[in-house]
């Protein structure tokens, strides 16, 4: 396949616009009409008959107070960033309810303030009570032996017999209508409460605010009363403690002479870094003079001159530079003078005695360096032998000095803990009265005149705006889940495969929907089909095609429709046009034309001569059908024998175009198989049907002959439904 096909087979982006988003509302008006509707009644409905309810709030300033006098530490505050929700938990729990149930005394009072109200209705009562009685029964069946129940409700009045008081029940109604809230980026906590009496919540809120401050200082008694208690019990344990522990400490001073050993101990380790530096220096002096003695054995004796140790002596270098004078000097005088004459003579001596003289001072120093050698050794040995010895020493002094160190630590631990102890206990008896939290009232709870929530105008608005954007979402929200195709503009832009034009939902039965052409020859039907006759002639370089395949992923997307309809506008166009009902497992083509389907495309496919009545003249001017034949065993391969190519050469010599409706290539291999002797292939997709995956599948499935696929027609596409005019297909220009 080349490039530029390949590109037009990807999904392209594309950029959204904002009549795209007017599309889809358009398209889903109706289910979005319908949320709007119901959830603007349901709004209205929930206000007319909601019991009507009454907020009152009290605003307090909440702030923590870690200072503390004794400490001196009277400005600084940490970052406590759950602070604000911990008190907010303090104010919305039970135990301050219930101070609030105490003060207002609100079990006896609360009737005063909600009387109940008698059902005169009798079918309510007889309702009521019958529903009461059935979950007695069905409890009743569920329910554990009679003697189990009797002892856990025993155990249940031992242990938590507060839980059922009457004070409980009450501060679990108060906590329901209790609604706490910091707000942001200050230190204020906004408490509010609501009931149906508008007095009771006011009473209740600014009764809360106390209790709040009640609850705080009882929790500060309790837990400095806790901590006193346990501090106390801690501290006398550990001054036994610590007097056992310098008793102790003291019997082991009286025992060693810690004095003495612990100057000795600071010493050790000044002397060990000492040897230790000493023998490293000794190692090193050892290991250069041993790489020396090991250079010199491995060098021959007329190469021992090159060694570092002797080449860099002064006396040695002195001794060569006299010898390579001497020789510069004798050759100069050999060109003179002849072998025997005194001077070569007495120059040639001097030059002996030189090499001895270098000689002896290369023994000298091989023999010093040897000596350098046993000198460092005997060093490090004896190095090592105080390195050892003093390491012995200071283990035998620290095995005395540990025990020490260990009944010291001791003694100032317990000390440590016994003062810190003592310490805490004085603060917190001094700081005793004093609070963590400081809480004061800013603003007070007041009766409120109207219900909050039969707010009818709030209510109204607040229903138009849900059920106007929640009814976009879902419409938006159904069309994202929508993978289904719709338009043509949704088909090419989302399978990547060109759309050669889009038929609307053709009005009347089969047979008119057939022969839309015929029979409605300028509504936008047959112009549509016309339009795709259009791309047809510019579908390849040299025109027209010769040979097409028409084909779908699966039954009903309308390829035998489309094939039929294709098929008379090339003939009215005047080309001599073959339809071939390719489909012959389940054939239609006969049934619309009302021809006999005794002899067709499975008989040539057998051998049979196509000439012999085969072909048939449709009541259509240049329009040839060929029906499909009996079916056969093996279509798929009837369709796979070389007598195809000789088939469409037959064709060619006949007509100007053959259309092959084959079976749907996602069901069966007729249509891949087909498309292999075909020029070009298109398949046809159906609005609301086709899905974008089944696109996909499709040409998986053409692998290998994708590049015959010119583009798809989309099928059935309901112009009404996707936001289109309704004259968009049966307009008066056309009639």
């Amino acid at each position: 396949m080349s490039e530029k096909k390949v590109l037009n087979m990807e999904v392209k982006e594309k950029e959204i616009h904002l009549k795209d988003y007017f599309h889809v509302i358009k398209k889903r008006k109706k289910i979005a009409a319908v949320f709007f509707f119901i959830t603007f009644i349901t709004v209205i409905m929930g206000t007319i008959s909601s019991k009507p309810l009454y907020n009152s709030f009290v605003k307090l300033k909440v702030e923590k107070n870690s200072a503390n006098p004794l400490r001196g530490d009277f400005g600084y505050m940490g970052y406590d960033p759950e602070f604000l929700q911990t008190q907010t938990e303090i104010i919305n729990s039970k135990s301050v309810a219930e101070k609030v149930v105490k003060s207002l005394d609100l079990v006896n009072k609360y009737p005063v303030f909600f009387p109940e109200k008698k059902d005169n209705s009798s079918l309510t009562k007889y309702i009521k009570d019958y529903i009461k009685s059935l979950i007695k029964s069905i409890v009743k069946k569920n329910d554990k032996p009679e003697k189990e129940e009797i002892k856990v409700n025993n155990l249940e009045e031992v242990y938590f017999a507060d839980d059922n008081s009457p004070e409980a029940q009450m501060a679990d109604i108060v906590r329901a209508g209790i609604k706490v809230s910091p707000m942001q980026q200050s230190k204020i906590i906004n408490v509010s409460y609501t009931s149906g009496n508008p007095v009771f919540s006011a009473l209740v809120v600014n009764s809360i605010a106390k209790a709040y401050i009640e609850r705080i200082l009882e929790m500060r008694m309790e837990n400095i009363g806790y901590t006193l208690e346990w501090m106390k019990k801690k501290a006398s344990e550990e001054r036994v403690k610590l007097e056992s522990s310098e008793i102790k400490l003291q019997q082991y001073l009286n025992k060693k002479d810690i004095v003495t050993i612990e100057d000795r101990i600071a010493i050790i380790p000044q002397k060990l870094a000492q040897i230790s530096t000493e023998l490293t220096k000794a190692e090193y002096e050892r290991q250069r003079l041993e790489e020396i003695i090991r250079m010199i054995e491995k060098t021959r004796t007329g190469n021992l001159g090159s060694v570092p140790v002797i080449a860099t002596n002064n006396n040695f270098q002195e001794i060569r530079k006299k010898i390579f004078y001497k020789e510069q000097e004798l050759l100069e005088l050999g060109q003179k003078y002849g072998e025997k004459h005194p001077v070569i003579i007495r120059l040639k001596k001097e030059i002996e005695s030189l090499e001895q003289n270098k000689k002896n001072e290369m023994d000298s120093i091989i023999q010093e360096a040897k000596n350098d050698y046993s000198l460092a050794l005997s060093n490090e040995l004896n190095l090592n032998e105080q390195l050892k010895t003093t390491k012995n020493e200071a283990a035998r002094l620290n095995e005395e000095f540990v025990q020490y160190k260990i009944l010291q630590r001791e003694v100032e631990t317990n000390k440590q803990l016994y003062q810190a102890l003592v310490t805490r206990i004085k603060e917190q008896t001094i700081t005793k009265q004093t609070r963590n939290v400081d809480v004061w009232v800013i603003e007070k709870g007041k009766v409120s005149s109207f219900p909050f929530n039969q707010n009818m105008k709030r209510n109204i608005l607040l229903g138009l705006v849900l059920g106007l954007f929640g009814g976009i979402g879902l419409a938006f929200f159904l069309e994202y889940l929508d993978n289904r195709i719709s338009t043509a503009e949704d088909a090419e832009e989302k399978t990547g495969l060109p759309v050669l034009g889009s038929i609307g939902l053709i009005p009347g039965d089969e047979s008119e929907r057939q022969n839309i052409i015929v029979t409605h020859p300028r509504s936008a039907h047959s112009e549509a089909y016309k339009s795709i006759r259009a791309s047809l002639f510019l579908a390849t370089s040299s025109g027209l095609p010769f040979s097409l395949v028409i084909t779908s992923n699966l039954p009903g997307e309308g390829k035998t429709l489309t094939s039929v309809n294709i098929a008379i506008s090339m003939a009215i166009a005047g080309k001599k046009v073959l339809l071939v009902d390719a489909d012959m497992r389940k054939p239609k083509i006969h049934s619309i034309f009302n021809l006999e389907n005794e002899k067709g495309f499975s008989g040539i496919l057998s051998g049979e001569d196509f000439k012999k009545g085969f072909v048939l003249k449709s009541e259509i001017n240049n329009l040839f059908i060929l029906c499909s034949g009996k079916k056969p065993v093996n279509p798929s391969e009837l369709l796979s024998s070389d007598i195809m190519e000789k088939i469409l050469n037959a064709f060619a010599k006949n007509f100007d175009m053959v259309i092959f409706d084959t079976p749907p290539a996602g069901i069966v291999s007729d249509a891949v198989v087909l498309g292999h002797w075909a020029e070009k292939i298109i398949l046809v997709t159906k609005s609301g049907q086709t899905k974008y995956e089944d696109v996909h599948s499709c040409l998986k499935k053409l692998s290998g002959i994708e590049n015959k696929v010119i583009g798809q027609i989309v099928n059935a596409v309901d112009m009404k439904k996707q936001g289109y005019h309704e004259n968009y297909y049966y307009s008066e220009y056309y009639q």
